[in-house]
């Protein structure tokens, strides 16, 4: 997942393969700039064409046609899962995490996670919100979790798809709910990208053009 210019921030979904020696040999790219919709994929040249070492540390990112270069750096998890972070004086950032097909979750399990969400411009609209998530039912490719507020009592259920639009993602789709409280809440479509082993996820909310990194909670 990435984004773009700082001054038009969008939200992107893409997927490389890079070969041993730091080259990069495909390039499908899963945009669109009016909706931020990420299910359309087309293969694309344009970008960085290889990753080289930095003496400095972390990796440099070559764009041929601009000249631009923007840093990457890995991070390791303690079960050896690896992700990549890169960052340019644009402002332009992209996470990485190894593609992979997400398993469903165990019916029963509680996670609790904070929320951070960014607009367009890259900064924070709202405070860090803090959320209790039970999963209910496991269907087929398929979840349904109560969700609530810590502290609050707006449990609600939500269904979640695993694996939607492509391996690795998971999608909600935007609708309404009833609340313990007696509220109806609304929540929004998103997709998520969960990077291995690091207990967090960049979210893509289309609707309201944000970006959210949801981290779990020890």
């Amino acid at each position: 997942m990435d984004s773009k210019d700082p001054l038009v921030n969008e939200g992107v979904a893409s997927t490389i393969a890079i070969d041993s020696a730091g080259n990069i040999s495909s390039h499908t790219l899963c945009r669109n700039p009016a909706t931020w919709d990420v299910t359309g994929c087309a293969a694309t040249t344009v970008g960085p064409t290889s990753i080289k070492e930095n003496s400095d540390g972390g990796f440099d990112a070559i764009d041929p046609l601009t000249g631009d270069v923007t840093r990457i750096f890995a991070y390791k998890a303690g079960n050896g899962d690896v992700m990549g972070v890169r960052i340019s004086a644009l402002g332009l950032f992209d996470v990485f995490t190894m593609r992979r097909t997400n398993n469903l979750p165990t019916v029963g399990t509680v996670t609790s996670h904070w929320n951070l969400q960014m607009n367009a411009l890259l900064t924070s609209p709202d405070a860090i919100n803090a959320f209790t998530s039970t999963i209910k039912t496991v269907g087929t490719g398929s979840w349904t979790r109560v969700q609530k507020t810590v502290g609050g009592d707006d449990d609600h259920e939500e269904t979640l798809k695993a694996n939607t639009p492509r391996d690795g993602y998971t999608f909600r789709a935007a609708g309404t709910a009833l609340a313990t409280n007696g509220t109806t809440v609304e929540f929004s479509e998103f997709t998520s990208l969960n990077l291995r082993g690091m207990g967090v996820s960049p979210l893509i909310y289309p609707a309201s053009k944000r970006f959210a990194f949801s981290v779990n909670q020890p």
